[in-house]
C-alpha cells in the first residue's frame, strides 16, 4: 500500500506537472534522491501511467468549453480534451472544436446527453502560435517534463529564451502537464465538487477549478475515505445545495 508521501507526491504532480524535482522534494521534506526512488516506483507499478501534454485549444485556432451532464450516458469524441468520469449523478467535460463548428459541436451534446447541470464557455482568446511556441510544444511532446535545458538543446535554442517563453505559456495557460494516474492503486480519491459559490475550504486539496455564472466545479485530491468525508460534510454545511462526486477515472489529452 502507498503511503501518504506518495500520495503527496501525486498530488502536487497532479496540481503541477512540470513542478521541478529540487521544489516538490522540498515541499514534500525528502531528499531528492528519495524522491526520484518513489517517483520511478509510481511508475513500475502502473500508478504513474505517464504525463500528458494539454495545450489550451485557443491555441489551435479551437474554441472550448466546459460542461457537467448528468451521467446516464456517456459522450466520447475526438472533440473531448477532457473527461472526469465519476461513480453517480455526473460526468464533467472539456470540449473543443474549430470556431465554425463549435456551436455545432454544443448543440450535439444537449442533444446526446440532456441538459446540463453547468455549463461554462470562457472568454476565448484565439490565436495563432508563434513558430518558437510550436517548436517548444513539440519538443515538449516528445518529454513534458524535460528541463528547460534539455528542450533548449532540442530546438537549438538558448536555455534562458525556452525558460522565460516557457513560463509564460505555463503562467497563461496555454500549455500545462498532467500525471496520468490509477487512482484504484494508489489508494486515493478526487471528488469533483458542484456548488454555487467558492470556497477557501478547497485550497489545500484543490488542483483544478472550472467557474461560471451557474456555480463552481472544483477537482480535489484526498488521501483517503476519512478525509473525504470531512470535506464533504464541510463543503455540505457552506452550500446544502452542493453535490460531491467520486471521479472514478480521468483523461486528459490535447488535439494537438
Amino acid at each position: 500500500m502507498r503511503d501518504e508521501t506518495d500520495k503527496s507526491i501525486v498530488f502536487h504532480l497532479l496540481k503541477d506537472g512540470r513542478i521541478s524535482q529540487k521544489r516538490l522534494a522540498k515541499l514534500i521534506g525528502i531528499t531528492e534522491s528519495s524522491l526520484s526512488y518513489r517517483i520511478n516506483n509510481l511508475k513500475e507499478e502502473g500508478i504513474i501511467k505517464g504525463f500528458s501534454l494539454f495545450v489550451n485549444p485557443n491555441l489551435l485556432n479551437s474554441h472550448y468549453a466546459f460542461l457537467a451532464f448528468p451521467n446516464t450516458k456517456s459522450f466520447d469524441s475526438e472533440n473531448v480534451f477532457m473527461k472526469f468520469t465519476c461513480l453517480e449523478e455526473f460526468n464533467v467535460y472539456g470540449v473543443q472544436a474549430k470556431r465554425e463548428e463549435f456551436d455545432q459541436l454544443i448543440s450535439s451534446l444537449f442533444d446526446e446527453l440532456g441538459e446540463p447541470i453547468m455549463t461554462y464557455i470562457p472568454q476565448q482568446n484565439v490565436r495563432e502560435l508563434r513558430p518558437y511556441e510550436l517548436r517548444l510544444i513539440k519538443a515538449l511532446r516528445e518529454d513534458p517534463r524535460a528541463s528547460p535545458g534539455e528542450l533548449a538543446r532540442r530546438m537549438g535554442a538558448s536555455v534562458r529564451f525556452v525558460a522565460n517563453t516557457l513560463n509564460s505559456m505555463l503562467s497563461k495557460g496555454d500549455v500545462r502537464v498532467i500525471p496520468q494516474v490509477d487512482l484504484s492503486r494508489l489508494k486515493a480519491l478526487i471528488l469533483a465538487i458542484f456548488s454555487k459559490g467558492e470556497f477557501n475550504l478547497m485550497d489545500p486539496c484543490r488542483v483544478l477549478k472550472v467557474s461560471s455564472d451557474e456555480g463552481v466545479v472544483d477537482i480535489c485530491f484526498v488521501h483517503d475515505l476519512k478525509l473525504a468525508d470531512g470535506l464533504v460534510k464541510q463543503v455540505k454545511k457552506s452550500d446544502i445545495s452542493s453535490k460531491v462526486m467520486i471521479v472514478t477515472n480521468f483523461q486528459v489529452k490535447s488535439a494537438f
